[in-house]
């Protein structure tokens, strides 16, 4: 449940939110850093800075990360 003064907010896709201009994601973790939150903006059809969906998403699974890079050639440090 989101809330704002208190109140449940009721979210709807393509409505925007609280009338924001765009949305600086400062979230750490799971829900925060995993496009989770950036998936919802963009059905609310708000503006955010930052990484987005895809990215995020795949930035937490650091092992799945390590693969793409690897298979784009890209060095990296040798995990042990």
């Amino acid at each position: 449940m989101w809330r704002a003064d208190g109140a449940e907010l009721s979210l709807s896709p393509g409505r925007g939110l609280l009338g924001a201009d765009v949305v600086l994601p400062a979230l750490h973790g799971p829900f925060g850093e995993d496009g989770t939150v950036q998936g919802l903006l963009e059905c609310l059809d708000v503006p955010y800075v930052g990484a987005g969906v895809l990215s995020s998403a795949l930035c937490m699974d650091k092992v799945l990360f390590k693969d793409l890079m690897g298979a784009s050639g890209i060095p990296q440090v040798e995990l042990r």
